[in-house]
């Protein structure tokens, strides 16, 4: 088989792609193929669609994971070693603690956006900017904060 070459779904068998944009049809056995499951020449878009999951888990499991974690903050302590459990309860006890695991998973969502919106293409420049891009993801979160404490008890 060739760089052009795929397989038939259905039967199998290999065949060449002529035109990608075209539907095609296997000459061995006749199955209609759609031509956007063969056209993998567009690795970035699978980078691209890794980098948007990733981005979406960062963005709502932060604070979902920050909340748990301050929920549930003696228990899981309680589970720990003690050499650990000194040394992580900063961590779990503190608003800073909390806080900065709020400022990690942002810079983690902001970097994901880099890569999901294809805005910079070098990696440095990427490094650079998902900080900001971080803060913007605190300020949506702070946003959200109070729209939900306004709808909650803003109401007579």
């Amino acid at each position: 088989m060739t760089t052009n070459d795929s397989l038939c779904p259905n039967c199998k068998a290999p065949f060449a792609i002529e035109n990608p944009s075209v539907e095609m049809i296997c000459p061995n056995c006749g199955a209609r193929l759609n031509p956007s499951a063969f056209n993998d020449s567009h690795p970035e878009r699978t980078v691209r669609a890794v980098f948007r999951a990733l981005f979406w888990a960062f963005f709502l499991g932060t604070p979902v994971a920050v909340f748990w974690m301050a929920a549930t903050a003696n228990s899981i302590l309680q589970a720990l070693p003690v050499d650990v459990r000194d040394m992580v309860r900063p961590l779990f006890q503190t608003p800073t603690g909390l806080l900065s695991l709020v400022a990690v998973g942002a810079w983690a969502a902001g970097f994901c956006l880099t890569y999901y919106g294809q805005i910079f293409s070098s990696f440095a420049v990427r490094l650079l900017v998902s900080p900001l891009l971080g803060i913007a993801v605190i300020l949506v979160y702070v946003g959200l904060l109070y729209v939900g404490c306004a709808l909650a008890f803003g109401g007579k």
